[in-house]
């Protein structure tokens, strides 16, 4: 498959990557579900540019940033797979894609190291900054991805109808949850809810405060933004 790129998609971004995503082997994620509603090769790109974009904002090394982040999941088999070491794939997978990494591309210890730390705190402590960036924004694209979430951004004059939007998604999602725990517990499958009670726990919990924070921001700027252009006589 070939990739198209959009044009809001930052061409400085796509010259970085190119070669990449050009890799036919690096391509194949696209033949694997990832996080439930996506694709591996999807969720590689969004961690890639997020990571991209915060490292730009941030002045930390934003070429390591994208190229690591679209790198940190190269593994091109089935994750439910066992592992050749016996290691959970939590544990196992950054290994096998730093190796998979260093055997079609030209990667640097910084962008290696950021590909083995990204599963942190269920991995190595992150060594460099871009690292610490690249492990943010595979979690935050995780949940969004899992959660079906959109946020809200004030790119309208009026973002409020956006953001209630947006918290309405946003609990469409969690009231979600709570069904598929209802599904689970009518099927008996006491196993799968004992092994994911404590992670959808954390997620809905993160999801939740980051949906309020940011769309509670979203409201204030625009209301701040409304009284500078309509002040009170």
């Amino acid at each position: 498959m070939d990739i198209t790129v959009s044009d809001e998609v930052s061409q400085e971004y796509h010259a970085l990557v190119k070669n990449i995503l050009c890799n036919r082997e690096f391509l194949k994620l696209s033949l694997y579900t990832h996080h439930q509603w996506t694709t591996r090769l999807m969720h590689s790109i969004n961690v890639s540019y997020l990571s991209w974009f915060i490292a730009r904002k941030l002045g930390c090394d934003e070429k390591a940033a994208a190229r690591a982040g679209l790198l940190h999941d190269f593994c091109p088999y089935d994750f439910r797979a066992k592992t050749p070491t016996g290691e959970h794939q939590a544990f196992y997978h950054p290994k096998a894609a730093a190796d998979n990494s260093a055997a079609h591309f030209d990667v640097t210890d910084r962008e290696l190291d950021a590909i083995l730390s990204h599963m942190f705190p269920l991995g190595p402590l992150p060594r460099n900054r871009e690292a610490w960036i690249i492990s943010f924004a595979d979690k935050a694209c995780a949940i969004a991805e899992g959660c079906h979430i959109a946020i809200a951004l004030a790119r309208r004059k009026n973002a409020l109808p956006f953001a209630a939007v947006s918290m309405g998604l946003c609990s469409l999602a969690l009231l979600g949850q709570i069904f598929e725990y209802n599904v689970r517990v009518y099927a008996q499958d006491f196993s799968a809810l004992l092994d994911t009670s404590f992670a959808i726990r954390f997620c809905a919990v993160v999801l939740f405060l980051l949906a309020a924070v940011v769309n509670a921001g979203v409201c204030m700027y625009q209301m701040k933004r409304s009284a500078k252009q309509h002040p009170q006589h």
